[in-house]
């Protein structure tokens, strides 16, 4: 299951996942509250695995004991390397899929971070210069 996560009530949080060799998609209503609405959806399709577009952790810094105050506070390591925006600058967001993630991993489901445009890059890169467009 892969999970476009967007703003709690505004209707753009959306699900793809292949179930019987079909895609499905299927997306929040504005207004509704997207993290129950994802709650009862994943808790319906029992999804093996579940890849989410929103960070899942914080930057180091806050985890480092005793604090460096050099440390980068704002953005992870790999936010870094793909561009991704900071988890400090969504920090609802993240705040709210950190969330999600516990309250799954409670009933033995994982959820993975993912950043789209660079799995994209990384698993279609080679497929994408192998084929020409036509003329």
């Amino acid at each position: 299951m892969g999970i476009d996560y967007g703003s709690k009530l505004a209707g753009t949080t959306a699900v793809a996942m292949v179930k019987d060799n079909q895609l499905h998609l299927w997306q929040s209503q504005k207004g509704q509250d997207a993290d129950t609405w994802l709650l009862e959806l994943i808790r319906e399709l029992m999804p093996k695995v579940i890849y989410i577009d929103a960070p899942l952790t914080l930057p180091s810094a806050y985890y480092q004991t005793p604090q460096n105050p050099d440390a980068d506070f704002f953005y992870r390591q790999a936010d870094r390397e793909v561009r991704a925006m900071s988890p400090m600058f969504i920090g609802g967001l993240t705040a709210r899929a950190m969330k999600l993630r516990l309250k799954l991993a409670h009933e033995g489901i994982a959820m993975l971070e993912t950043y789209p445009s660079q799995a994209a890059k990384v698993l279609l890169n080679n497929t994408a210069k192998k084929k020409a467009l036509p003329p």
